[in-house]
C-alpha cells in the first residue's frame, strides 16, 4: 500500500493537548482503474462506488481512528462541525474535536489545507471560488471561536500559478479579496493567496505544496478530466510512529 505521499505530526499546541497527525495521499495505492487510477477518494466523479469504498477503507485502516469523514465541497465558505462520519453536510470546511474521527479534504487542483489549534482540527478545500467566498478567513474564525492559543496550518498540494491561467473576470474577482493571489491579470496563485490569508489570520504555515498539474503522483482536473481526487487528512491523538 503506497500511503501516504507526505505526512507528519504537529506537536501539542497547549499543555495537556494531544498531537495532530496529518497526511497527504497521492493517486497510487488504491483499486480504482481508468482515469480514476488508483486511489480516488471521491464519490462524485463517476468512479465505481465499490472502488471508492475500498479506497476509503484503506484510508480508514491507515489512520486507525473509529471513523473518517470526507469533505463534500461546493466552493463556498461554510464550516461544518462534525462528530461522526454520518450525514456530512455539503461544506468546504470540516472541523472536529474528536479523537475518534479523522477528517479529509479532497481536491484535484484546488488547494488543501489542514488547520490545528489546541483541542480542535479543521480541513479546508479552497479553489479560486473559495478565495472569493472567504473560506480561509471563515475557517480561521471558526477555529478561534472553539479554542484559544496558537494555530498551525499544513498547506497541501494544489495547482501552481504557472499552470493556472484564468480569464480577466476571474482574476479581478480574486484580486478584489486577495491581491497576493493575482500576480498578473491572466493567472491566479492559489499558494500565495492561501498563504497570505493564513498569515494575516495569525496562523503559522507549514508549506508542503506540490503542483497537481505538474506531478504525476497527484490527480489534476485541468490536466485530466475526468479524474479522481486525492486527500489531505488530519486527526488528533497519539503520534503515529509509522508515518
Amino acid at each position: 500500500m503506497i500511503l501516504p505521499l507526505a505526512s507528519g505530526t504537529i506537536p501539542p499546541l497547549a499543555p495537556g493537548d494531544r498531537p495532530v497527525n496529518w497526511a497527504v495521499t497521492g493517486r497510487f495505492g488504491g483499486v480504482s482503474s481508468g482515469p480514476f487510477a488508483e486511489l480516488n477518494l471521491a464519490e462524485h466523479v463517476g468512479d465505481d462506488p465499490a472502488s471508492v469504498r475500498a479506497n476509503r477503507d484503506r484510508i480508514h485502516e491507515f489512520v486507525g481512528t473509529r471513523e473518517v469523514a470526507f469533505v463534500r465541497a461546493v466552493h463556498g465558505a461554510d464550516v461544518a462541525w462534525v462528530e461522526s462520519a454520518h450525514l456530512i453536510p455539503e461544506s468546504d470546511v470540516l472541523m472536529t474535536d474528536s479523537e475518534d474521527l479523522a477528517i479529509v479534504a479532497l481536491g484535484a487542483d484546488c488547494a488543501l489545507v489542514g488547520i490545528a489549534g489546541p483541542g480542535v482540527v479543521a480541513v479546508v478545500h479552497c479553489g479560486w471560488r473559495g478565495l472569493v467566498a472567504g473560506v480561509i478567513p471563515a475557517a480561521i474564525a471558526a477555529v478561534r471561536a472553539r479554542t484559544g492559543g496558537p494555530i498551525t496550518a499544513i498547506l497541501g498540494p494544489g495547482i501552481c500559478v504557472s499552470c493556472f491561467p484564468v480569464g480577466p473576470e476571474c482574476a479581478a474577482a480574486v484580486g478584489a479579496v486577495c491581491g497576493a493571489a493575482v500576480p498578473d491579470p491572466s493567472h491566479v496563485d492559489l499558494r500565495a493567496g492561501v498563504t497570505d490569508l493564513l498569515l494575516r489570520g495569525g496562523v503559522e504555515v507549514h508549506d508542503h505544496w506540490l503542483c497537481t498539474y505538474e506531478s504525476p503522483l497527484l490527480f489534476s482536473h485541468r490536466r485530466d478530466n475526468p479524474t479522481g481526487r486525492h486527500g489531505l487528512l488530519l486527526w488528533r491523538g497519539s503520534a503515529r510512529m509509522d508515518l
